[in-house]
């Protein structure tokens, strides 16, 4: 394989290939495509992958890859698109990754990897649009200025891991954002203003810590009437307390799946509720309502 000096696309992904990532493709120096996902590949990835400085898209997903994410590859400053998600891999994401200035797709979910994410990993491209790294065991809390940051923010998935601290204020900054899933994580606090955030189809914070199980918890609800592509919104398991507001009759008639159950409100489920015709899954269990 090294010895294709002038291949530019390799794409061998969905197959049954096993054995380690070859080392020599890092003599194929015109590669702007790399794809051998969702094959059954072992071992480490070869530090001098880092060498490949053309390449855009780089994606290893779906194998049985161990090891840590060499810090060479921060050396891939053309990369549009890395996923390296569901393999084997341990260790902390590396700070050299913050010179992928370029990078539109990140994705490390669903490994084994632990740490935290250095703070210039949440400014490496202001390009970005998915950013996935759930299933992890990363912890640390979220940047203040996360939406300002990453300002075409589509997808935020964040699952199942360790973090902590607030949800960060500035996420209304980043406006094209659809699927915010930050669920099983030890987030606290109040639910910042959603308001701005027009997109908006999915939003996921269940079995964290947020709310003051006070009244006025859900008042972030009323700001996403604005958000008409809104499908599903899921708060189980949280602190939430105070009513379900009447403002609920607001959200889009897109809207099909509310699930607030686990936590502490009170009163009546608002008359409203009716209007949102197109609902087809409703939990408010658990609660004192």
């Amino acid at each position: 394989m090294g010895n294709l000096r002038r291949l530019q696309v390799l794409a061998l992904q969905n197959n049954s290939f096993s054995g380690p990532v070859p080392a020599n493709i890092s003599n194929c120096f015109n590669l702007f495509l790399l794809d051998i996902g969702f094959n059954f590949l072992v071992g480490e990835i070869p530090p001098k992958l880092g060498g490949l400085s053309k390449v855009q898209y780089f994606v290893l997903q779906h194998n049985n890859i161990t090891g840590e994410i060499p810090p060479s590859l921060g050396n891939l400053t053309s990369l549009q698109a890395f996923a390296l998600s569901y393999n084997n891999l341990v260790g902390s994401i590396p700070t050299s990754l913050d010179a992928l200035n370029k990078l539109t797709f990140f994705s490390v979910a669903m490994n084994n990897l632990s740490g935290t994410i250095p703070p210039s990993i949440f400014n490496m491209s202001t390009l970005l649009t998915f950013f996935s790294i759930g299933q992890n065991q990363i912890q640390g809390s979220l940047p203040t200025n996360l939406g300002k940051s990453f300002p075409r923010l589509q997808f935020f998935l964040i699952t199942l891991n360790l973090f902590t601290g607030y949800s960060p204020h500035s996420i209304s900054n980043a406006t094209d954002l659809w699927t915010f899933q930050v669920q099983g994580n030890r987030l606290t606090g109040q639910v910042p203003d959603l308001q701005k955030l027009h997109n908006l189809g999915r939003f996921n914070i269940e079995a964290s810590q947020l709310g003051m199980s006070k009244y006025g918890d859900l008042s972030f609800l009323s700001g996403l009437s604005n958000a008409k592509m809104l499908e599903s919104l899921i708060l189980s398991d949280n602190n939430f307390g105070g009513t379900l507001p009447t403002s609920i009759s607001n959200l889009t008639t897109k809207f099909e799946e509310l699930q607030i159950e686990g936590n502490q409100l009170h009163g009546s489920i608002p008359a409203e509720i009716v209007d949102l015709v197109y609902l087809k899954t409703l939990t408010l269990g658990r609660n004192n309502l």
